[in-house]
């Protein structure tokens, strides 16, 4: 299967009040990311890229910190939407982790977790199907899955046998190990979190079996919205790709492909979270990743197809989206192939 990419899929808008429970319970109200957070629509999506450069910032803010640890910590019901609520409502861990892997896309898009069980031991594992999210956003959705079980059961005893990343090494591991209470795995082939078996018969502290129908009704309908603004997405990247390959990225010549006007298009954008310019930048970088690491073509030429009039256009673009030169990307891609 081909791995399809994930910078322009979502995650739910309630992330975003994570980060700011983060920043409030440092007393960092004034920070400029906090502020921008905080115009974030609880009922919109984040785009990963939007999710990820939050992450990305908030570690800057605090270089001496694991944040994805203490973000991941941070997790409350209110953090994960109707999916929150809904788990919080089952009757114990079997059922919530079965009501989550019915519903986790009204979480996150991309890989999706399923359970299993090995031996005396249960896992949720994520697919592989997606491009890989970032180091930081994954560790805290593993430790944000390890205290939330532990807040809907009130056990706060309750450790992970351990997690599984797909990235090396982390500079969190012994914040990882303290936070999880279990054994941390890097370069593994999937992201998992592995708990006793025993778990799943934990009850849940606040079953409700009325309000979990209510939810459950709710999540249905939240998660049909989603399908339908998938089916939108795709066709949408799909004439946003033509319209590159045509040298004519105008959200004029997009719209009128995908049969709507202009305004249309960007409402219907907004709702996901995203606009033209900063979609059309993401598939510039993600087909300039591609090109650079396949290296059968020049700087130049990969310019051209991304529809820049000139390389240094094409060069000074990348370098402010990754901090790296396509030159220096490229490098880098050659050397992480010969290891």
């Amino acid at each position: 299967m081909a791995v399809q990419a994930l910078a322009h899929l979502s995650v739910s808008g309630d992330l975003a009040a994570l980060l700011c429970e983060f920043l409030r319970q440092r007393g960092d109200l004034n920070n400029p990311l906090y502020s921008r957070l905080l115009r974030f629509d609880a009922n919109k999506r984040l785009t990963f890229t939007q999710w990820w450069q939050a992450l990305d910032e908030l570690q800057r803010i605090y270089p001496d910190l694991p944040v994805s640890v203490l973000v991941g910590e941070s997790v409350k019901a209110s953090h994960l939407g109707v999916i929150g609520y809904l788990t919080q409502a089952c009757h114990n861990v079997l059922e919530a982790f079965q009501r989550f892997e019915r519903y986790q896309r009204l979480l996150h898009d991309g890989d999706k977790a399923r359970l299993v069980v090995d031996g005396d031991t249960v896992g949720l594992v994520w697919s592989r199907d997606y491009e890989a999210s970032t180091q930081i956003s994954d560790e805290v959705f593993i430790v944000g899955m390890m205290t939330f079980i532990r807040s809907m059961t009130g056990r706060e005893d309750l450790n992970a046998v351990r997690a599984d990343f797909f990235w090396q090494e982390s500079s969190n591991t012994s914040a990882l190990v303290a936070a999880l209470g279990g054994d941390v795995c890097f370069e593994k082939e999937a992201n998992a979190l592995w708990l006793p078996l025993s778990a799943l018969q934990l009850p849940v502290k606040q079953f409700d079996f009325a309000l979990r129908g209510l939810l459950e009704q709710q999540a249905e309908g939240l998660l049909s919205g989603l399908n339908r603004d998938e089916d939108f997405i795709h066709a949408f990247h799909t004439e946003l790709l033509r319209a590159l390959q045509n040298s004519d990225p105008k959200v004029g010549r997009v719209a009128k492909a995908l049969a709507m006007s202009e305004r249309t298009l960007v409402r219907r954008l907004e709702e996901q979270g995203t606009n033209f310019r900063e979609a059309l930048l993401q598939l510039r970088l993600q087909l300039a990743c591609q090109y650079l690491t396949e290296q059968r073509l020049t700087l130049t030429e990969i310019a051209l197809l991304l529809g820049y009039s000139e390389q240094a256009a094409f060069a000074r673009t990348f370098r402010k989206l990754t901090g790296q030169t396509p030159r220096t990307y490229q490098q880098d891609a050659i050397r992480r192939r010969r290891q």
